[in-house]
């Protein structure tokens, strides 16, 4: 920013100091090209993309060309000008076509913007073809400037000067918006070719105003005219102008009397406002957007080889398709979608708020899950495949017990559990389900089983007694059977979308949305979000370098809280715990900064254990109905050669000093990093873990209590390590409120006092790797490579924390809905 005041400072001070040396014309000036400008570059649209001022592209939101030709006002086939404009964002190519006396010349621009929509910097160069002698043209270097500090103001400058001689046009403009975004602009420029006094150069003011969407009228005074080569000295003049959008293209025109000219202007590409947006006039069709859910859904993509959809991502494009007039109804894949339970209840939460505000939901459907027929059912209409099946089988919640096969390969494991609930580890030591993991197993599923029957009957209008004897009749409906159980409407396939839609609604049509959320265009709101609400994701186990890698993640998070330009934060966790300390490194920056700005928790799948830890401190924590969250609780865990060793005809000593040194001391496989250690804990190490676990439980309680304002008997009492969905987490206190992301984010504007039609900033933490090596292998593994990989990642965490007191989950949690 200091690079770019400065570069604002002396471009200001080249305008003002320009040298005053020849007469001529070494280059399109700006008083000539003003032909091609309805108002002043920086108060209409994106002027001559860059053409006029190489800054005015850094508000280019995509590619757009202008065609325009300027002739006598009598007769527009005498024509001695035209050109070719256009640009994209942060760029800009532009070619202007002079015939004179029977000679003609092409005058060329290329410019590039840097910079934001607050300040940006731009440079030009311009070079020519044709008659250059005749015209005594040069090439160019320019510089520009576009400053927009508040929406309301716009001030922007450029500088021209010949490559060949000492000369140059130095330009000056404002504009004011009195009335914030509304498209009303007040505008004046000053130029002046550098053989002019200050006082001799050219002024013009004028007024910009769109009175109705995409129909623009202005009029610019201009107090004279002097340029010699192109007119002789003039008197002040009014030029008129209009400019009509029709969406990706648009027409206008200028008229000025006194040089006896019209232009006409044509531009096409980027999408612009217009009266035709809404329920046309003309056509009674409905417009529908595909929407493409198959794949995996996750938090954040790479920038490189990654399209995946991520959550946020698909929940602000819905927000986007909400507020377009122009858009009817989506049309939705949903073959082969992949997401955990809670990111499918938050997309069907998002897809209901728009069906109840008018708009169709149209889903394609082909072998589909309960889970994935849950987000189905917010549809009004199913469409199934010829050879598709409905599986509506109800939940589960199972574990693997490896207690005999422990046994049977020698490997011993000590269990450190001192409170109820807390299961982590029990099916390495047990063969069957304790009576306290099934307890709370049972109600995690009864409570998913509820939420789903509830949402699946609202939405296809049937009885709980309908969708029980559905769902215990049969495990399997083809498609005739779904659609005689009212599982479905009609039979299609994703290929044909667009024909099978006029099956169920006949005046149906698919547009596509490439520009679509123009409706708004970019230039309307001048200046840069200057407010922002910052994501944080803590996904994945608590460690250190690993899982939510606290170490860089609590640096991010700490950056997020001394940004001024962020204004609350919303940390999504979706975390079945890990180890204390690296929960703590963040949970204690949030207690550090409390009160400085809000920050909301937004609970994911999981946020139990030590993802509770991460949540307890914050100004509101929300969840889904479906989450599973809780699990305050401490255990730990000890595995040790029982055996395993002798069989591998293997054999250890040592020598030691201090008690306890050979405890953890491990036998090592030649070659390889493996091995278990030699010995179980004795009786007084044990009474020595279970001090320190229960002593950790204790600090875990008290901070749970002090972050959530309860009192610690309370907490204690809903605790004991046991987990719980969102919903009964509202009713004990733990959660504040259910819903979504996108509901956290709403929570987190409405806290930080942050205007609902301000236009809001999103940024998004950690950095993203570039791309994803692991990504190669899928298409050979499948998609069952990523369940494998993160099953594997969590038994290393285990491992490698062997005999850590930890707040955690068990491992079939952790993956179990991870699909």
């Amino acid at each position: 920013m200091r690079l770019f005041k400065l570069s604002f400072l002396l471009l200001l001070i080249s305008i003002a100091f320009a040298p005053a040396q020849s007469q001529q014309r070494s280059f399109m000036s700006y008083s000539e090209m003003s032909s091609y400008m309805q108002t002043s570059p920086g108060a209409f649209k994106f002027g001559m993309y860059g053409f006029s001022n190489p800054a005015i592209t850094s508000y280019l939101h995509s590619g757009d060309f202008m065609f325009a030709l300027t002739g006598d006002n009598n007769d527009m086939k005498k024509f001695n000008k035209y050109a070719l404009l256009g640009g994209g964002p942060n760029h800009g190519l532009g070619m202007i076509h002079t015939t004179m006396a029977g000679h003609s010349i092409n005058d060329y621009r290329l410019s590039v913007a840097f910079g934001d929509r607050n300040l940006s910097l731009g440079l030009g160069y311009g070079f020519t073809g044709g008659d250059k002698s005749f015209f005594r043209r040069t090439n160019v270097w320019q510089a520009g400037m576009l400053w927009r500090p508040v929406p309301q103001l716009s001030i922007a400058a450029s500088h021209t000067r010949s490559t060949e001689i000492n000369e140059s046009d130095s330009v000056a403009e404002i504009a004011i918006r009195p009335i914030g975004s509304y498209p009303l602009a007040f505008f004046a420029d000053y130029s002046m070719w550098n053989d002019q006094q200050l006082k001799d150069g050219t002024w013009g003011a004028g007024i910009s105003w769109e009175i109705l969407d995409g129909i623009r009228v202005n009029g610019k005074y201009i107090e004279k005219y002097i340029d010699e080569q192109w007119m002789p000295n003039s008197d002040g003049r009014f030029v008129v102008s209009a400019d009509i959008s029709l969406g990706r293209s648009g027409y206008g025109f200028r008229v000025d009397d006194e040089m006896g000219t019209n232009t006409v202007f044509y531009r096409s590409g980027a999408y612009d406002r217009t009266i035709l947006d809404g329920p046309s006039i003309f056509s009674k069709k409905e417009n529908f957007v595909k929407v493409d859910l198959s794949g995996g859904i996750k938090y954040q993509s790479h920038k490189w080889f990654d399209n995946s959809n991520t959550l946020l991502g698909l929940l602000l494009y819905f927000d986007k398709l909400a507020e377009t007039p122009s858009v009817d109804g989506l049309l939705i894949n949903m073959t082969n979608i992949a997401a955990n339970h809670d990111m499918l209840w938050e997309i069907r939460e998002k897809l209901k708020e728009l069906k109840n505000k008018g708009m169709k939901i149209v889903v394609f459907v082909d072998r589909i899950s309960l889970r994935n027929y849950h987000l189905a059912s917010v549809a009004d209409k199913i469409i199934i495949d010829s050879q598709g099946r409905v599986m509506l089988e109800g939940f589960i919640l199972g574990r693997s017990y490896y207690k005999s096969m422990l046994e049977k390969i020698g490997v011993g494991y000590q269990e450190f559990r001192y409170f109820k609930y807390k299961s982590a580890v029990e099916g390495y030591v047990r063969d069957n389900m304790s009576d306290a993991d099934r307890e709370q197993r049972q109600a995690i599923v009864d409570d998913w089983y509820d939420i789903t029957r509830a949402d699946i009957c609202d939405g296809r209008g049937m009885t709980h007694e309908e969708f029980d004897k559905i769902v215990n009749g049969n495990f399997i409906y083809n498609t005739k059977d779904a659609l005689e159980k009212n599982l479905a409407d009609t039979v299609g396939r994703w290929m044909n979308a667009k024909d099978v839609l006029k099956t169920v609604y006949a005046g149906a049509r698919v547009i596509s949305t490439l520009g679509i959320f123009q409706n708004q265009p970019i230039d309307d709101q001048w200046s840069q979000n200057k407010e922002y609400i910052a994501v944080v994701y803590a996904e994945g186990v608590c460690a250190m370098d690993a899982g939510i890698k606290a170490r860089s993640l609590a640096k991010s998070l700490d950056a997020a809280y001394k940004n001024s330009n962020i204004k609350a934060i919303v940390l999504r966790v979706d975390s079945p715990g890990g180890d204390p300390m690296a929960s703590d490194y963040l949970a204690a920056i949030v207690r550090k900064n409390k009160g400085k700005k809000p920050l909301i928790v937004s609970q994911g799948y999981l946020a139990a254990s030590g993802g509770y830890w991460l949540s307890m401190d914050a100004d509101k924590i929300v969840s889904s109905p479906l989450t599973i969250t809780g699990s305050i609780g401490v255990i730990a865990s000890f595995m040790y050669d029982k055996g395993l060793k002798d069989d591998l005809g293997v054999s250890t000593d040592f020598v030691k000093k201090g008690k306890y040194a050979d405890l953890g001391n491990s036998f090592m496989l030649p070659l390889l990093p493996i091995g278990l250690p030699n010995r179980n804990f004795n009786d007084d190490e044990k009474k020595q873990m279970e001090v320190s676990i229960k002593a950790s439980y204790k600090e875990f309680v008290t901070l749970v209590a002090e972050g959530r304002g309860m009192e610690y008997d309370s907490i204690h009492s809903i605790a004991q390590g046991r987990v719980w969905t969102g919903k009964a987490a509202l009713k004990l206190g733990l959660v504040d409120e259910l819903g979504g992301l996108s509901r956290s984010i709403e929570i987190a504007r409405e806290e930080a006092g942050i205007d609902k039609d301000a236009d809001l900033g999103i940024v998004q933490y950690p950095e993203v790797e570039l791309f994803d090596f692991s990504a190669l292998l899928k298409p050979f593994l499948g998609i069952e490579y990523q369940i494998v990989k993160e099953s594997y990642n969590s038994l290393k965490f285990r491992y490698e924390n062997n005999a850590v007191p930890m707040t955690i989950l068990p491992i079939d949690l952790d993956i179990s809905d991870r699909k």
